[in-house]
């Protein structure tokens, strides 16, 4: 037991130190708001909640063939979640609102990873803000909308850490469903640059899932 939550440790310090996209196999479906998944390439299971993905999506789960569909929910034009917005706020009393603003406010002060487990995480901020990208190895491409879950299906994946708010010590894995939301490109730059310093520096040792995989063998 010791030896797997050392090995977990140094896995969860290594996704931190440059996330990775892997596939996920589905081990079951609970209903429309969340699956699990386990990861072949760490040995580890997570479960996946829709509404911490990052995106707005939303979920609709078949009984008859437990199939989990997986679609957008931002359905609504900018121009009319503006009409909405400045509806909402002109029944909103002053004080509520500037409540609200401070805490988006705050919220962006927090980095991404911080909100890796919560409903207030956005994968594309975090993906950008990622220092050395993600580690795309396989090359895998990004998931279609809508998705189709059923037990035994693959996704593309995401795995990074979760960092505990107080400690800022990393805690357990989390893995959003790979989407392109716009910073595929920037990623993937940072990413195959991150690559090359690496690759120029000589005796310097990378945290890889190479090594985790010695580990593990010894």
């Amino acid at each position: 037991m010791a030896s797997d939550a050392s090995l977990k440790l140094y896995l969860c310090i290594m996704l931190k130190q440059q996330p990775v996209v892997t596939w996920a196999v589905v081990a079951g479906v609970g209903g429309d708001k969340f699956f699990t998944a386990y990861l072949p390439e760490f040995g580890q299971e997570t479960k996946m909640y829709l509404d911490q993905m990052g995106v707005p999506l939303s979920g609709s789960y078949e009984e008859a063939t437990q199939t989990l569909t997986i679609s957008s929910s931002s359905s609504s034009t900018p121009e009319q979640q503006q009409d909405e917005d400045s509806s909402s706020a002109s029944f909103e009393p002053a004080s509520a609102a500037q409540e609200e603003e401070e805490l988006q406010q705050q919220k962006q002060q927090l980095a991404p990873e911080l909100l890796l487990a919560s409903t207030d995480f956005d994968l594309q901020q975090w993906l950008q803000r990622l220092p050395q990208g993600v580690s795309n190895r396989q090359h895998i491409g990004h998931a279609q909308l809508p998705l189709q879950l059923q037990v035994f299906s693959r996704v593309p994946v995401v795995v990074g850490t979760v960092i505990n708010r107080v400690t800022c010590h990393p805690t357990d894995l989390a893995a959003k469903i790979w989407l392109d939301c716009g910073a595929g490109s920037s990623v993937e730059q940072a990413a195959a640059a991150a690559a090359a310093a690496a690759a120029a520096q000589q005796g310097e040792v990378v945290p890889s899932a190479m090594a985790l995989e010695t580990l593990l063998e010894d």
